[in-house]
């Protein structure tokens, strides 16, 4: 199977991930990729991929949702985010 091409809007979303020193609102509708962006940017916070950068504590990030089911869906996706990255860490340091 071929790599996905980035989505036409790919530098944007890369700069939403990046911004460390300005809130960010996210507006798009059903399908716009608001949960995965929201996602990658979570990550990036709490386990930034630039050395340089300063991970942000958990406790002190506010990502707010319109529905329970938007909420639910955003903490699973950053949890098996979390994991993930801790597998890969884990595997990478063993070796």
């Amino acid at each position: 199977m071929s790599p996905r091409p980035p989505a036409p809007d790919h530098a944007a979303r890369q700069r939403v991930i990046a911004e460390r020193a300005r809130n960010v609102l996210l507006d798009a509708g059903a399908g716009g990729g608001k949960t995965s962006l929201l996602v990658d940017r979570l990550l990036d916070l709490v386990a930034p991929a630039d050395p340089s950068a300063r991970a942000l504590p958990m406790d002190r990030i506010a990502a707010v949702t319109f529905t329970r089911r938007a909420a639910g869906e955003l903490s699973t996706r950053v949890r098996q985010a979390l994991l993930a990255l801790d597998r890969k860490s884990t595997r990478l340091n063993s070796s």
